[in-house]
């Protein structure tokens, strides 16, 4: 594979893309039940970005709702059928290549989600939160 398609691509910012970002993580917050957080979000942050735009290119704030909850919804349904196979199949490989690593394996460090309390398996919602708490500084 060649270097130009692994390096990322630069985004440009644009204020109707802004509006879409902020919808779109307004949709991610409703879809993993952290309604009151995407309330907030979508009270303060769309409300002060969708003002200074005069018509969104022409779309309309639902229209990008509805596209944007579309998109949510397929990438949550996509990472719920991948991730049993990912872990299935990176499992044994993540286990092996940690020897001699500094940092813990995977499988021992500290959950950043609570584990459901029914006792099923995680859900997406659980590995996205589990992954916006590694972002964060310790």
């Amino acid at each position: 594979m060649s270097p130009e398609i692994l390096s990322s691509p630069t985004v440009e910012y644009s204020p109707v893309g802004e509006v879409r970002r902020i919808i779109r993580r307004i949709c991610l917050l409703r879809a993993v039940g952290r309604a009151p957080e995407a309330a907030r979000l979508e009270l303060n942050e769309l409300a002060s970005a969708s003002v200074h735009l005069p018509g969104l290119g022409g779309e309309s704030v639902e229209a990008i709702f509805s596209e944007e909850m579309s998109r949510v919804t397929d990438a949550s349904l996509v990472a719920e059928l991948m991730a049993p196979l990912l872990a299935q199949s990176l499992g044994p490989l993540l286990r092996t290549s940690n020897v001699g690593s500094t940092a813990p394996p995977i499988a021992t460090r500290t959950p950043s989600a609570a584990p459901p309390a029914n006792g099923s398996p995680p859900s997406i919602a659980d590995f996205i939160d589990g992954m916006l708490a590694q972002e964060r500084p310790a």
